[in-house]
């Protein structure tokens, strides 16, 4: 009997090894959903929360539930996955932790990584990969650190990087890696934005900290687009600034006044092919859209801003730039939109909501 439990439990390694690394050919087509749902926020107690896995329709973009989820840690936040759509990290406020998982590009199902959840700094709150899949930076809103992990590809397990955590010279709510992987920006609350540089080895170390603008008192989220040239942050309240990107130095230029958003802008996306931003407006519920000049400013696109489901939290694009998702913890739902390529560029139509069974805090779409 015992030969064939560890026969069995082996299997079960060599089946999540293979699923992590057969990839299968990588498109821009969006394949899987995975919806981070937190019964905390409407609980008020920190609860285990659940990533739930929907298909996406290739069509219409709408998400149809495949039955797979799994269980996180208490009160996760936020939800990351590769470019390859074959990792996947969620942030465990409540647990200090991140859990890891696998993705099957075959069946979107999911499985847990060798020894996790990972120990992090206090409170997590969100959490970034790098461009070559090499690291997983995680904002520690309650320890004021980064901490950074070396992913293994293989089986999704971290190892922290040495001298990890590191400071951040605030309170970090959001995360965004440069195209170049050189440097690491951090929306510090009231305490602005930071740069830092990032080393062969992972290591952060802090180059230089942007002040908010004059009218605006904090850094909630940020973002940054595909090519590296601008940063778009939004202040939680009902701004979205602009900055250019120095990409020898990494620092930043404030670009004109902020723009109007809708009321508590959580979090903000640009479309991979770098056209619009994209405000989740948390207090009015829609989304404010915008058309990314060529100098970086922004322009608001007509009809802007567009009704979401209650209190979204959470916002993305999928890979093919096709269709805007907000994750919506008040009415339990995932809301999707068509983005208009034609007669108002960039624009969105509604399409139809997914329910999720549970608040949804944050989504990703992988290939």
């Amino acid at each position: 009997m015992l030969f064939v439990k560890k026969g069995i439990r082996f299997l079960g390694f060599f089946s999540f090894v293979w699923l992590l690394t057969s990839c299968g050919t990588l498109t821009n087509t969006p394949r899987f959903a995975m919806v981070l749902d937190n019964p905390s926020t409407t609980s008020g107690s920190a609860s285990a929360g659940t990533v739930s896995v929907f298909s996406v329709i290739k069509s219409t973009g709408v998400l149809s539930p495949i039955g797979s989820s799994v269980q996180t840690g208490k009160n996760p936040t936020a939800i990351t996955s590769d470019l390859h759509g074959r990792l996947l990290y969620v942030a465990n406020t409540s647990d200090g932790s991140v859990s890891a998982y696998g993705i099957n590009r075959t069946t979107g199902n999911i499985s847990s990584s060798p020894n996790s959840p990972f120990a992090t700094g206090t409170n997590p709150i969100s959490l970034v990969i790098d461009a070559k899949t090499r690291f997983l930076f995680v904002a520690n809103q309650g320890s004021n650190t980064i901490s950074t992990f070396k992913i293994n590809q293989t089986d999704a397990s971290l190892k922290p990087v040495s001298g990890a955590p590191f400071g951040a010279s605030g309170s970090p709510l959001s995360l965004a890696v440069a195209p170049s992987d050189k440097f690491l920006y951090a929306a510090l609350g009231t305490s602005g934005i930071g740069v830092f540089s990032i080393n062969s080895a992972g290591a952060l170390t802090l180059v230089s900290q942007q002040a908010p603008p004059a009218t605006i008192t904090s850094a909630s989220s940020l973002v940054l687009s595909p090519n590296g040239k601008f940063l778009y942050v939004v202040d939680g309240v009902k701004t979205v600034s602009a900055y250019t990107v120095d990409a020898a130095t990494g620092n930043l230029t404030l670009i004109g006044s902020p723009s109007v958003t809708g009321a508590q802008p959580g979090a903000v996306v640009v479309d991979p092919l770098g056209r619009y931003v994209y405000t989740a407006n948390q207090g009015s519920s829609d989304i404010s859209a915008f058309t990314i000049n060529a100098d970086g400013s922004l322009t608001e696109i007509s009809g802007s801003p567009f009704v979401t489901g209650t209190q979204p939290l959470g916002i993305t694009v999928d890979p093919s730039s096709r269709f805007v998702y907000t994750a919506n913890a008040a009415d339990q739902s995932v809301s999707v939109f068509a983005i208009n390529g034609t007669t108002t560029p960039g624009a969105l139509g509604a399409e139809e909501a997914s329910a999720t069974g549970a608040p949804a805090q944050s989504v990703t779409i992988t290939r």
